[in-house]
């Protein structure tokens, strides 16, 4: 398995981190599929740039994010190395600027809280229980 694996400490709330998460999912056209029995996301298509794979979990204030990208006879690419560099350089630009927006500070309101989970560090998960997947 060659898999793309980062890991940030963000601390934020919980419904800040879906909400990043499933607009950067819309906006790069992202569905809930199936990579060899578990659930991921994919996006692209099999000719020109490729099926990108994603899956990400956000526990604890840690998110962590697996990406890869379908490789020649059905195995994983890791976003790294040589091999597919042009479908793979865009998509690990996506992510960088994906981590880039998931560390900004997030304003705070009069209250002095962020949103309705403000201060805690509860779990959100992607794909089965979120998505019903």
């Amino acid at each position: 398995m060659a898999r793309y694996v980062r890991d940030l400490v963000l601390n934020k709330p919980d419904d800040f981190v879906q909400f990043m998460m499933n607009d950067f999912l819309q906006k790069n056209s992202f569905v809930l599929s199936d990579w060899k029995g578990e659930p991921a996301y994919r996006a692209g298509d099999a000719m020109m740039e490729g099926y990108k794979y994603l899956k990400w979990s956000y526990t604890g204030g840690i998110f962590h994010l697996e990406a890869w990208m379908k490789g020649t006879f059905g195995g994983e690419w890791n976003l790294d190395g040589f091999v597919g560099t042009l479908q793979k350089k865009p998509y690990k630009a996506s992510l960088e600027q994906l981590f880039a927006a998931l560390n900004q500070p997030i304003p705070m309101n009069q209250g002095g809280a962020t949103g309705r989970n403000a201060g805690t560090t509860g779990d959100a998960e992607c794909c089965s229980c979120t998505y019903g997947g």
